[in-house]
């Protein structure tokens, strides 16, 4: 009867304990590709913003910003769940002349890290 009790204090106590999870502490990498930080745009003209985001484990969401830089007022605020380690990110714009764009892409894994890349442009 000691034998059994022990046996079964023993599956209880070691069966059922997790190893540990190693802690996610490192943040997604995010790279605009293009345009270039401080390029000058014709007006009226479409533009393609093309971004790299990688991360160890998993990328929760991408969030894509644009902003007048003079007045903060919000043009573009997109979000994609993208899943997985790596993703090729696209957003467009169409330019307007007197406009300085704050273009923002930020990246958050599923641990929470967050990172983010951003640049100007600016519409002629």
């Amino acid at each position: 009867m000691k034998s059994i009790l022990g046996a079964t204090l023993f599956l209880l106590l070691f069966t059922h304990c997790k190893k540990d999870a190693v802690a996610d502490t490192v943040s997604p990498g995010v790279t605009i590709l293009s345009p270039a930080d401080g390029t000058h745009i014709a007006a009226g003209q479409d533009i393609t913003v093309t971004a790299s985001v990688v991360d160890d484990k998993e990328i929760e969401e991408v969030h894509f910003h644009v902003t007048n830089k003079l007045t903060s007022e919000e043009l573009v605020h997109e979000h994609y769940h993208p899943g997985g380690k790596s993703y090729d990110f696209s957003g467009h714009l169409t330019v307007q002349s007197g406009i300085t764009y704050h273009i923002e892409v930020e990246a958050e894994d599923k641990a929470g890290n967050a990172a983010e890349d951003e640049i100007e442009i600016i519409g002629d």
